[in-house]
């Protein structure tokens, strides 16, 4: 009922998703979600850890040997895709220091407000 009554408003408002607003909404969803993985992956490892060949990012292949590790079993390319591409901020295809730090720093503080 409460969602219902939330749809209700935002049709009275004009503000209800529309059919191409579904495709944008999964992909933030997808998003949050492979962030906050990444962030209980990660644990209380330093970048240092998962930068494999010491290059100064983690490229997919480092991601997926991340996750490999972690999660027991190596996950499907596109989990890995998505993965890196929710933390990749600057759209280059790995994930700097800079990045990796702002993702933990960034997961922190939603953790500790919400006691996720």
């Amino acid at each position: 009922k409460p969602l219902i009554d939330v749809g209700n408003r935002l049709k009275e408002q004009n503000l209800f998703p529309g059919k191409d607003d579904y495709v944008p909404a999964i992909d933030l969803i997808v998003r949050h979600a492979c962030k906050s993985r990444f962030y209980q992956l990660v644990g209380d490892k330093p970048f240092n850890y998962f930068d494999l060949n010491d290059d100064g990012v983690l490229d997919r292949y480092e991601i997926k040997v991340m996750m490999t590790e972690v999660l027991g079993y190596e996950p499907a390319d596109f989990v890995v895709d998505d993965m890196l591409a929710s933390v990749d901020l600057n759209g280059k295809g790995v994930i700097d220091q800079g990045e990796f730090s702002f993702l933990l720093a960034q997961m922190e503080r939603e953790h500790s407000q919400f006691g996720k």
